[in-house]
Order: structure tokens, then C-alpha cells, then sequence
């Protein structure tokens, strides 16, 4: 009887070229980001308008509101753009 052979250690194939899949953490922000978007903006205006039509009085301050709540979801959109495209590096 002969020792039985031990096949020899093959590297793993390299990665098809391509851009690489994104992180799990990215797929679920972006899901997370699309059902605020898709479900919490709309049933917001749609209580602004409302609100504006029961009580006319209320549509500066609502409009005023909701401009400022807009403005600082682009700034803290743009920071986090830009801490991204700087850890990427």
C-alpha cells in the first residue's frame, strides 16, 4: 500500500474585474434612505397641506418650518457626502 496522496495548496482565483460590490452597511442605508423618502416626506406635506387648509393662519409658519427642516437635511446630506468621499481615500 502507497501513502495516499495530498493534493497541493491552490491560491483562490482572482476576483472578476468590474467595480466592487458595495458594503451590507451601504445596501441597508441606501433601503432605509428609500423608505424615508418614499414614505415619511409625502405623509409629511401631506399633513402640512392639511393643516394649511384647515387653518389658513398656519401656512407662513408651516412653509417657514419646513424650509428649515429641508435646508438642514441638505447640509447634513452634503457633510456626510463629503466625510464619505474623504474616508474613502
Amino acid at each position: 500500500m502507497s501513502a495516499p496522496t495530498v493534493p497541493a495548496h491552490q491560491p483562490a482565483p482572482a476576483p472578476a474585474p468590474g467595480p466592487p460590490s458595495p458594503a451590507p452597511a451601504v445596501v441597508v442605508m441606501a433601503v432605509s434612505l428609500a423608505l424615508v423618502v418614499v414614505l415619511v416626506v409625502p405623509l409629511a406635506c401631506g399633513s402640512a397641506a392639511y393643516l394649511t387648509y384647515q387653518h389658513p393662519a398656519l401656512e407662513a409658519p408651516l412653509t417657514i418650518a419646513m424650509t428649515m427642516v429641508m435646508a438642514i437635511a441638505a447640509v447634513v446630506a452634503a457633510v456626510a457626502a463629503v466625510v464619505a468621499l474623504l474616508r474613502r481615500r
